[in-house]
């Protein structure tokens, strides 16, 4: 048995040997992998939806060409969603049921999961049709001058956007009037946290958080995470972090969830509000990968593989891991 990453981009797979090869949506100058870039001479922007079924027909194309010589090839994606038009879903490894993953890529939907576990802010749902500064401020009792406008499924920040009276024209021009958003007060001055975790049918591994860099003009993007900003923060802060997160892997462990995938918070005067789940892995598991490899621990993706096939393992590094405190 071979395992081929489904991912995209090399970076985020630059510290594991676990996987034969890798097959890739972005391209880069070191990239010598098959990539979808390349090979169809086009970018592809990963993070929209509607770019899920050119993506799965690439995959497609990739899994014949390999199974055609390695007929035992197996491949692991690096976003769940992204295979649900994809025809050769038997040879795809470490799923879930992808109902459930549409659930937990759905915002609204997670935040009344979660509802009574985790704290959240207020939130309002309008069509973009009807989305006005003026509208939302007067729903919102004037909390704020400005407001995050997000749609319901998106990833790395895409779809989502800083609404204020200064900035209405241009944000207005962006939304789809056919479409719900999301819409809750935007949080100055926030701590954006991350939180990754690994579940299987009886254990759950919390590993250490990090503190998301996020761009902010007239859309809220994704910028990195630094690892070192959160061992920063207060000790009681941290745990109070690590017990939300129990709460929420507890409660996908009970819907069935098995793997990898990450939570985002944001923190206001030490008071830690729920935002989203990632089913996946994510930018950060590049840093967390080395630094398991750094400890003689296995690969993330190779911890991803066990919680799903090789339970006895993964119960055998939970231990290794918990003891070292990672």
């Amino acid at each position: 048995m071979n395992i081929y990453y489904l991912g995209l981009r090399e970076k985020t797979v630059k510290h594991t040997t676990f996987f034969k090869d890798k097959i890739l949506i972005k391209s880069s100058i070191e990239t010598n992998f098959p990539c979808y870039e390349k090979i169809l001479g086009h970018e592809c922007d990963y993070n929209l939806i509607e770019n899920f079924v050119p993506i799965s027909n690439f995959y497609d194309y990739m899994i014949e060409k390999v199974c055609a010589i390695d007929p035992n090839a197996l491949f692991m994606p690096y976003n769940q969603l992204t295979i649900q038009h994809i025809k050769n879903k038997d040879k795809i490894i470490c799923v879930n049921d992808l109902d459930l993953i549409k659930t937990l890529n759905n915002k609204p939907k997670t935040r009344e999961i979660f509802k009574g576990i985790v704290s959240q802010l207020d939130y309002i749902y309008l069509e973009g049709k009807d989305v006005s500064f003026e509208k939302i401020n007067a729903l919102f009792k004037a909390k704020s001058n400005k407001y995050v406008v997000q749609e319901f499924t998106g990833f790395g920040g895409i779809g989502t956007f800083v609404l204020s009276k200064e900035s209405e024209s241009k944000i207005l021009q962006k939304l789809n009037k056919t479409h719900f958003y999301s819409i809750s007060k935007y949080v100055e001055n926030n701590i954006p946290i991350n939180n990754t975790f690994i579940i299987t049918k009886n254990k759950i591994l919390i590993f250490d958080g990090t503190i998301q860099n996020i761009l902010l003009e007239n859309e809220l993007l994704y910028d990195g995470w630094d690892s070192e900003k959160y061992e920063k923060l207060n000790s009681n802060l941290k745990v109070s972090i690590y017990n939300q997160t129990y709460g929420i892997a507890k409660k996908l462990q009970e819907l069935g969830y098995i793997g990898i995938g990450g939570v985002d918070y944001i923190i206001e005067n030490d008071k830690i509000y729920f935002m989203e789940i990632n089913p996946r892995f994510q930018t950060s598991s590049e840093g967390l990968d080395k630094k398991l490899q750094e400890q003689g621990l296995p690969s993330i993706f190779e911890l991803q593989y066990m919680s799903f096939y090789d339970i006895s393992q993964f119960e055998y590094f939970y231990n290794k891991i918990k003891s070292q405190g990672n």
